[in-house]
């Protein structure tokens, strides 16, 4: 199993601040059948500045994984915040998309408004042969019932994540019944954790994708949860 959306890498942000916790996060997930995590630590506007930082730490981090017989495959990422001129800032940083191929871009936005440029942003993406995978979809309030709008979004390429704790409801009635609605409508691409610390419960990844089969049937479920495989020159 792949996790497409995870805060593993030590330091960097607001995820563990020690090497050890981030092993055990790693061991723990293998234990709930991932092997593969793309690591997508935070990137704001000033971050792009750390890239070589960030590139670093992954690099001594595969290393350290490596010399304490870590099992688990890992790929560099980022989940970047939108800005007006994301689609320039990653052709000049490449590292933050999957893999640093240059192909799949993890992208979060602000969870209250839509900023007006976030449409012609995700597009210009798009144009450069780079899809924009939307972060944990369900938290943002002013798409829930923008039908028309995911739809637009969807059918012109834009990929769509759910976070595994919202679709088994453990982080609100709410938002567990929003993620269910999204992923009843056929929107959603990948589940995957997000997860930020070894307390975050991992078993949720796997847990998802059991309800998942419950809401859609098994076939529809196998197929979310294969969808990262099928990242061509990514993963």
């Amino acid at each position: 199993m792949i996790d497409i959306h995870s805060h593993i890498l030590p330091f960097v942000d607001d995820g563990p601040t020690e090497i050890e916790e981030s092993i055990s996060i790693l061991k723990k997930g293998g234990s709930e059948g991932i092997d593969t995590f793309v690591l997508t630590p935070h990137l704001k506007e000033p971050d792009w500045k750390r890239s070589e930082e960030i590139m670093d730490t992954f690099s001594q981090f595969e290393k350290e994984c490596a010399g304490r017989g870590v099992k688990a495959r890992l790929i560099l990422g980022a989940e970047v915040y939108i800005t007006p001129d994301l689609q320039h800032m990653v052709i000049d940083h490449p590292f933050a998309t999957f893999g640093g191929k240059g192909k799949y871009l993890l992208v979060e936005l602000p969870v209250h408004y839509m900023p007006i440029f976030s449409e012609e942003v995700l597009f210009a993406l798009l144009l450069k042969k780079i899809t924009p995978i939307l972060a944990h979809v369900e938290r943002y309030q002013y798409l829930r019932n923008d039908v028309a709008r995911l739809r637009k979004w969807a059918d012109s390429g834009i990929l769509f994540q759910l976070n595994a704790g919202s679709h088994t409801g453990r982080h609100r009635w709410l938002m567990g019944r929003r993620a269910k609605k999204l992923l009843k409508s056929g929107f959603i691409s990948f589940i995957a954790s997000d997860v930020h610390e070894l307390k975050q419960e991992l078993s949720l990844t796997a847990h998802a994708f059991r309800t998942a089969a419950k809401t859609l049937g098994d076939p529809a479920a196998d197929m979310l949860k294969s969808n990262p495989e099928r990242l061509p020159r990514c993963l």
